[in-house]
């Protein structure tokens, strides 16, 4: 068993699928470390606030394996989507621009060794886009990543009127059980970079 850190925008669901995708990932069973730090409601100014603190504790406390994840929240003018090559103090200067950049600049050094790894995750352009891959939405022909209408988005995935949290994970963990769902997902880059990074772990 692996306990990891997570911190996410909303700690009862994204932190819940965050944690159901590690286990599918790494194939072993992955419980959340317990924390009095909270990130609801304070969307992802909160957790880009939070981050180093967050780590730092989590580290005092011997956790080693941390996931820190916003939604992209991006547009045709902001919010590109990260890319090999980006250099984190430039591609990365505020939340205009390349969220995982921006984020991952919170991360203190302490847990960029080969004993702490933290995992930055950006959905583009928020968790429902991947959930709604899984559900083979069509996006109106083009590609998920050019879809900007959050609102939109998580309407498509979860109907009308919006269900409670609970069932809003139970949801999307439904689409995320399927077999072939990490195959589907990681046809999607922002998908691909978070796999990619669990490979130090």
């Amino acid at each position: 068993m692996l306990t990891v850190a997570i911190a996410s925008e909303n700690d009862a669901m994204d932190a819940e699928v965050y944690r159901y995708l590690l286990e599918r990932l790494l194939g072993t069973e992955v419980t959340r470390w317990k924390t009095d730090i909270t990130f609801d409601r304070g969307g992802l100014r909160r957790v880009h606030c939070l981050t180093p603190a967050f780590l730092e504790t989590a580290a005092r406390y011997g956790v080693t394996r941390a996931l820190i994840a916003i939604d992209n929240d991006g547009g045709t003018q902001k919010g590109p989507e990260h890319v090999a090559g980006h250099l984190p103090l430039q591609d990365g200067a505020d939340e205009k621009s390349c969220r995982v950049c921006w984020l991952s600049q919170r991360v203190p050094e302490s847990w960029r060794s080969n004993s702490h790894r933290a995992c930055i995750v950006i959905p583009v352009q928020t968790l429902e886009t991947w959930l709604l891959v899984l559900k083979g939405h069509d996006f109106d022909g083009k590609p998920p990543e050019k879809i900007f209408d959050r609102s939109n988005l998580k309407k498509k995935f979860y109907g009308r009127p919006l269900p409670a949290s609970r069932r809003c994970t139970e949801l999307a963990l439904e689409q995320l059980r399927r077999p072939d769902a990490l195959d589907v997902l990681r046809q999607r880059p922002s998908f691909q970079h978070f796999a990619d990074q669990l490979r130090s772990w």
